[in-house]
């Protein structure tokens, strides 16, 4: 009988065991961030979190790591939660094409320059900054060759990569 408990037990932990592996998609480069929050742990004080946006494979979703794991995670190509990064072209009051490069982000601060009319050759070129905040996008659009600049707001997806624009603006497609 009590051959029969062990070959039972032995099985069982064989199940479980392919079960488990069978049911981890956590890959080497997650496992060691993993291990490096953990680590980063100090007695009961936990580091400042930070959320961004990690890319599974198969889609974006929103995480929170610690400060010290963010090196590992742009390794592996996650970015800032809300970040506007990217490449955009927007119409002013239906009538002005812009077009826009936000090329830094820090988890706050954006900037990036830009031209009208949209597609180039530029007439005018522009520096576009400011901050985004749970989303909420506040900044300017600065006119090089002129004392003009623009006021704008909107709102940035959080992990989606779409940006809106109030205040008159919207998406443009150049011909």
């Amino acid at each position: 009988m009590k051959k029969f408990y062990y070959l039972f037990a032995g099985i069982a932990v064989i199940l479980v065991t392919i079960i488990a592996c069978e049911k981890s998609a956590i890959s080497v480069d997650e496992l060691q961030t993993i291990q490096q929050e953990e680590l980063s742990v100090k007695g009961d004080k936990a580091q400042a979190k930070v959320d961004i946006c990690h890319w599974t494979g198969k889609k974006w979703v929103s995480i929170s790591v610690a400060e010290a794991s963010l090196d590992a995670h742009w390794a592996h190509g996650d970015k800032y939660a809300f970040s506007p990064v990217g490449s955009y072209s927007f119409l002013y009051s239906g009538l002005y094409s812009h077009d826009y490069v936000i090329d830094f982000f820090d988890g706050v601060n954006f900037s990036g320059t830009g031209g009208y009319p949209s597609g180039g050759p530029y007439t005018y070129t522009e520096v576009f900054s400011g901050t985004v905040v749970d989303g909420i996008l506040t900044g300017s659009t600065d006119y090089n060759e002129s004392s003009y600049s623009l006021d704008i707001t909107g709102t940035v997806d959080e992990c989606g990569g779409n940006m809106s624009f109030d205040n008159g603006w919207e998406p443009y497609t150049p011909e």
